[in-house]
């Protein structure tokens, strides 16, 4: 049975071992995922890595069983404050500003070139931004899914899945409609 390692950038290296056939045994076991121990009967468990990113492995060749996941906080320009003695002042205020730390954080992800990308504060109220994101992620060779937090808050989730490793088989969307107009994304893949 093969072992495949999930990547997270910037995070620990989790592996997940599938399970065998008639293997009883649970897919995780919390015990194994925090004491970093690993068993070949469907667990996931974490390396010893304080950090991790895709960077450690630029020498390396990729494994096809590979599959990483790149999670991100952008900060929507509407949350960034640019000035502290003026509060009110955000970047999104400043086209050149926004769009420049964008174009940066797109360079990124796709030099990282993971199997999925996972954005958090996507500003979906803009248009331009949104286009930009969908163009080159899928000139990239990513499907992308992209969902408007509820209430009107002008972000939210942008999750990427590259095509060359992944399909997607289904996708749902949960609009929790709490105190934090808090919204989830569901793939299978």
């Amino acid at each position: 049975m093969s072992e495949i390692q999930v990547l997270v950038a910037g995070s620990n290296v989790a592996k997940l071992n599938p399970r065998r056939g008639n293997d009883t045994a649970p897919l995780v076991n919390t015990a194994q995922l925090v004491n970093g121990s690993n068993r070949n009967n469907g667990t996931i468990s974490r390396t010893k890595s304080e950090y991790f990113s895709s960077m450690a492995l630029a020498g390396a060749d990729r494994d096809p069983s590979c599959i990483s996941c790149t999670t991100f906080n952008i900060l929507a320009p509407i949350y960034k404050r640019i000035d502290q003695k003026n509060q009110g002042l955000r970047e999104s205020d400043f086209r050149a500003f926004w769009l420049a730390r964008n174009q940066m954080i797109l360079d990124w992800l796709l030099y990282e070139s993971s199997s999925i990308i996972c954005l958090q504060e996507f500003w979906v109220g803009n248009e331009e931004l949104v286009q930009m994101y969908l163009e080159r992620l899928g000139d990239a060779g990513y499907r992308s899914f992209k969902i408007a937090r509820t209430n009107n808050r002008g972000d939210g989730l942008l999750t990427a899945i590259n095509k060359q490793y992944l399909d997607v088989v289904d996708y749902r969307e949960l609009l929790l409609n709490d105190f934090g107009d808090r919204v989830a994304q569901l793939l299978h893949v």
